[in-house]
């Protein structure tokens, strides 16, 4: 048996050893350790293999979707297939297809990682959160549902990200992002790549990244909230006044996109519709598409 082999059996034995525990007991186990050892002397050409291990095992989809792990575990689980170095990509999916799988099974997992209605458990994940225990991938989907969190609660979690696709994900949470909340990740967000959140209100995979093929099925799903749409509208409006630079770097990108905003277009329309006040502002776009699109309707 090759070393690679006897590397893959440890890993599956490992995995199927977890079964039995509860988040709570995972992250203190041996199996947990020596998984984390494991992967970090894994070499980059055999970390794909390993990736689909953990896919084939973990994921929810396929012949064997009865999975015996909580959904917490799942995450934390899949969560270590990062703590491996893999081959530079050579495209969306490249040579990281089962890793991006892995992301993908992290961000769809993410929605049920905090179970808001036990005081215990939100105090549990939080640690692991901060501990770094948990994909940036699962809190896209994560961020995106939490409900019971305050303004102030929610800012400090998104704070401590500083790669921008978990702060994606509190843009279509219908609590959070009210218009000043939205104003306030915008200002906020990481590293300048407001671009991004253009293509998710166009409904379109992110791209300048290798993790465009795990965040399809977040943007295919969710929506931006309607008060994100009312803000750009208004800061779009000729003559606004910008509050900080990325405010004026998210009015450039959108009019950078000039010719291809058919979805924010379609959803821009239908809340001027029902609110004067804004079909005003819209009527004063600088972005020319936006204004005809009112002028029309």
């Amino acid at each position: 048996m090759t070393e690679y082999n006897n590397i893959g059996q440890q890993v599956l034995e490992l995995i199927g050893k977890c079964e039995n525990h509860t988040s709570f007991e995972l992250i203190s186990s041996n199996e947990y350790a020596d998984l984390i050892e494991i992967l970090g002397n894994i070499e980059p050409d055999n970390a794909e293999d390993i990736a689909e291990i953990f896919y084939q095992q973990i994921a929810t989809v396929g012949p064997d979707a009865t999975w015996r792990h909580e959904a917490k575990v799942r995450v934390l689980l899949l969560s270590l297939v990062e703590k491996m170095e893999f081959p530079v990509p050579t495209g969306a999916q490249g040579s990281h297809y089962w890793q991006d799988k892995c992301a993908t099974e992290l961000v769809d997992l993410g929605h049920c990682f905090i179970d808001e209605d036990e005081p215990e458990d939100i105090k549990h994940s939080l640690e692991l959160i901060r501990e770094g225990r948990v994909s940036e991938f699962a809190l896209i989907y994560c961020f995106q549902t939490l409900w019971s969190f305050s303004d102030d609660q929610m800012k400090e979690l998104l704070k401590a990200q500083e790669w921008h696709m978990p702060w994606l994900g509190a843009f279509a949470n219908s609590k959070f992002a009210t218009k000043e909340n939205t104003g306030w990740l915008v200002a906020n967000f990481p590293n300048y790549e407001l671009e991004d959140l253009v293509r998710f209100i166009q409904e379109i995979s992110v791209c300048y990244s290798h993790w465009e093929f795990p965040f399809e099925y977040f943007v295919y799903e969710e929506q931006v909230t309607d008060n994100v749409i009312e803000y750009v509208i208004e800061v779009l409006e000729n003559g606004y006044s910008f509050k900080n630079e990325k405010e004026k770097y998210l009015a450039k990108a959108f009019l950078g996109w000039e010719d291809d905003l058919e979805v924010f277009l379609e959803r821009a329309t239908e809340l001027c519709a029902d609110n004067s006040d804004l079909t005003s502002i819209a009527k004063n776009s600088s972005l020319d598409a936006l204004a005809q699109a009112i002028e029309a309707d």
